[in-house]
């Protein structure tokens, strides 16, 4: 479970379904089902309009969210009963939207008589919204898209080995011991699989990143000339320029999320360094 906010800059503007209104404006509705997931309401945005999830535009259809996140059971109950939501917690309940100078709006419950309002992102008291209306209970675990990532071998982590050791250097002025770059990279595997998992609910990291970089061809090394020079009584040169050698390179797909995400993860590390 997360606590979203529909006013969150990275997604306010975007249009809810497809309507010309924005998630900031109307979206408490997908937030609240963002925040249960533990999504964000972009995520749950793109996902219902793939299937045909809103009504005029932009109302949930409740029996569709299943459909876009399956593992995931809907009852919606459109009166009000505290004793069902408190034992279904954390539940979505209808509020009067007049707090907020709005007709209707949804809330999370999360216990305790505290709710985390899509509004604004914060965890209130109930008591901010006097008048409960109704309520949605979300059950079951979404079965997210499994994410093509490969896993973690050697070759996947030398690349965040080396974000360790050029940070490190930046900051430090030396090298890192072997005992410190395994404990900041456990970290660091853990912040990529994040994002990882981030961007497998997202089909547009897939259609963005992943299939231009998969199909792109690999290139081919030029041939290098041997040098010329004296010869030791043999037509074999004295010395030759040896071919490239390349480093073995992770796979397309990691190359992709590494290209996205290598400057976060260098932010993340200096911010741990501070």
């Amino acid at each position: 479970m997360v606590n979203n906010s529909q006013n969150d800059p990275r997604w306010k503007d975007i249009k809810l379904g497809t309507s010309n209104t924005t998630i900031g404006n109307f979206g408490c509705t997908i937030t609240a089902i963002s925040d249960i997931l533990g999504t964000t309401p972009d995520v749950v945005n793109k996902r219902m309009i793939d299937i045909n999830g809103f009504a005029n535009g932009n109302l949930v259809i409740w029996s569709k969210i299943e459909e876009a996140f399956p593992g995931i059971n809907v009852r919606r109950v459109w009166t009000y009963n505290n004793d069902d939501v408190k034992n279904n917690l954390p539940c979505m309940v209808e509020v009067d939207g007049k707090p907020i100078g709005g007709y209707r709006h949804w809330v999370v419950y999360t216990g305790n008589q505290r709710c985390y309002d899509p509004w604004d992102g914060h965890d209130d008291p109930t008591t901010d919204y006097p008048s409960p209306l109704s309520y949605c209970v979300l059950l079951g675990s979404w079965n997210k898209p499994i994410s093509p990532i490969v896993e973690h071998t050697q070759e996947t982590t030398q690349p965040m080995k080396q974000i360790i050791i050029d940070v490190y250097r930046a900051l430090c002025g030396m090298e890192p011991s072997e005992d410190e770059i395994q404990f900041r990279l456990k970290s660091l595997i853990n912040t990529y699989d994040l994002i990882r998992d981030i961007c497998a609910g997202d089909d547009r990291f897939i259609k963005t990143w992943v299939e231009p970089k998969m199909s792109a061809p690999t290139p081919t090394p030029e041939p290098t000339e041997a040098l010329e020079g004296p010869k030791n009584g043999s037509e074999e040169p004295i010395a030759t320029i040896p071919p490239p050698q390349s480093p073995p390179q992770p796979s397309n797909l990691f190359n992709s999320l590494k290209e996205l995400t290598k400057k976060a993860l260098e932010s993340i590390l200096r911010f741990l360094w501070k």
